[in-house]
């Protein structure tokens, strides 16, 4: 579980980052219009391609993945994955239909 630590501060989201959420474990890595989603079932990652909006120093990525919808929501707020001490410059929450995870990025 995902907590962010502070505030967003209103700055773009990057161009690419990866992002991680655990206790479900997964990974998402994004870049050029697509997403590389990753799962201890599917260790190897499957494309979802997304459109992007940037707004109010927030990143929507949205598409489909294995016919559901899928959105990464994504913005400039630290935050901690809740078992390490490592502290991330980005907070996530991933949406695939009505299940929702929190993550962080970097």
């Amino acid at each position: 579980c995902a907590l962010p630590i502070s505030r967003p501060a209103s700055l773009p989201v990057p161009s690419s980052f990866r992002a991680l959420g655990t206790e479900p474990f997964w990974s998402a890595e994004y870049s050029l219009g697509k997403v590389t989603w990753s799962t201890p079932d599917e260790p190897d990652g499957v494309i979802v391609q997304v459109t992007r909006r940037d707004a109010d120093g927030r990143a929507t990525l949205t598409g489909a993945l294995d016919g559901r919808a899928f959105e990464l929501n994504v913005r400039q707020e630290t935050c901690s994955d809740g078992m390490s001490d490592t502290v991330y410059p980005l907070s996530v929450v991933r949406k695939i239909d009505d299940d929702i995870q929190a993550g962080c990025g970097r």
